[in-house]
């Protein structure tokens, strides 16, 4: 083991990546909210598939599944909610491509929603964090975990500790994909941000490999 509370470990690191927080006005979203938001944008916004490090995830309280997507009734909506918030995380130098959104109306198949952009946020690091959807072609639990260590690996991640949880079967754009909650746990402020800012695996404009803080589980 190998410990230090040197002056120089008690630095923090920072990060030119932001969560870009909008609230969302209307009644409704389809249950793949984000992969419908995420088509919107690509009619709306000249090269969103070519963005880079731009991810999307939505904040809807302690609702199971964040709210986007429920699995067991395909056929149901989101009943959008006043907590109910996209959040953009796009970095700094890229954010005058979403200007647009301030106050943007999109048919969200369908569904007439409205984005009213309420602030920005700097990235916190956190020695846990959580990912409700990690795409991985691995139904295997244990498959999936080793396709994970490697995932963090080829990051130059070090991850003390990974729980997987809950697997679904996601309709996303490009298809039907098989996914795992995933929790790490033990990781350094600067992993932690790497994490934050890059996400795990791909999709993550409709959600997938996209992290947040959690309450520590040590």
């Amino acid at each position: 083991m190998y410990w230090s509370d040197d002056e120089e470990n008690l630095q923090f690191p920072t990060s030119s990546v932001l969560d870009v927080i909008y609230k969302i006005e209307g009644k409704t979203l389809p249950t793949n909210a984000l992969s419908a938001i995420a088509l919107s944008l690509t009619d709306q916004l000249e090269g969103w598939d070519n963005l880079e490090n731009v991810a999307l995830h939505l904040m809807l309280g302690g609702e199971e599944g964040n709210g986007w997507y429920r699995d067991r009734n395909p056929d149901s909506v989101l009943y959008i909610s006043r907590r109910t918030k996209l959040v953009l995380r796009v970095e700094q130098d890229k954010l005058h491509h979403f200007s647009f959104l301030s106050n943007c109306e999109l048919d969200v198949q369908g569904h007439k929603v409205k984005f009213v952009h309420k602030h920005n946020k700097n990235l916190q690091h956190s020695e846990t964090l959580y990912s409700q959807h990690v795409i991985s072609e691995f139904e295997n639990e244990l498959e999936f975990l080793e396709n994970i260590k490697q995932q963090l690996q080829n990051m130059n991640v070090n991850c003390k500790k990974i729980l997987c949880g809950k697997s679904r079967e996601l309709m996303l754009n490009c298809g039907k994909v098989y996914t795992r909650s995933l929790m790490l746990n033990e990781l350094s402020k600067e992993d932690s941000l790497t994490l934050l800012t890059k996400g795990l695996g791909h999709s993550q404009k409709q959600g997938c490999g996209v992290f947040v803080p959690y309450k520590s589980i040590s």
